[in-house]
């Protein structure tokens, strides 16, 4: 592939970065559990999130010897859901945060990305089926709280994306272009 083909390629997976999670963050508007007069999405913290996960990206498949353009689905939403709590691209536009989903919105917005990726869930038109069920709101509490206070590397949100998937969309384990 030449040089002007590799920017070409790099080019459309960045757009197709942040098209999904701009489709997120619209998903998680709509649905009520953001409000975009409290909430922003930051353009440049999102191009920040986007690039760190490219570079992250390029070092996982040279670590492990992974095709140039096939990954799994989970290793995406894993780094990307890395790559999103360092950035933290939702940023309040009030002085005052009223609730907890507010306090934990970039943490939300990066498992909805994560669970998103693993499902190819197309968010702008359906919702996510699985928050309806019952383990669901536990599980979420969990995760919320691993990733507002404890320690983690996007290896293990590689892993916790990686069982979801094999548990709620096994037919998704299969690499896809990236």
């Amino acid at each position: 592939m030449s040089t002007s083909d590799e920017k070409t390629a790099l080019d459309e997976l960045r757009a197709k970065r942040v098209r999904t999670l701009i489709g997120v963050w619209k998903s998680l508007v709509q649905t009520g559990k953001f409000s975009d007069a409290r909430l922003k999405l930051s353009v440049p913290l999102l191009n920040e999130t986007v690039e760190y996960y490219l570079g992250d990206l390029d070092s996982l498949k040279r670590r492990y010897r992974i095709d140039k353009s096939r990954v799994q689905l989970h290793k995406i939403a894993g780094m990307m859901a890395g790559a999103i709590l360092r950035f933290r691209p939702i940023i309040p536009i009030v002085d005052k945060i009223t609730s907890e989903y507010e306090l934990v919105a970039n943490e939300l917005f990066a498992i909805f990305h994560g669970i998103a990726i693993c499902g190819e869930y197309n968010l702008h038109d359906g919702r996510l089926e699985i928050i309806d069920e019952e383990w669901f709101d536990p599980w979420l509490q969990d995760f919320l709280y691993l990733l507002h206070y404890r320690h983690y590397t996007s290896e293990a949100l590689i892993f916790t994306f990686e069982t979801l998937t094999w548990l709620r969309f096994p037919k998704n384990m299969a690499p896809v272009d990236e």
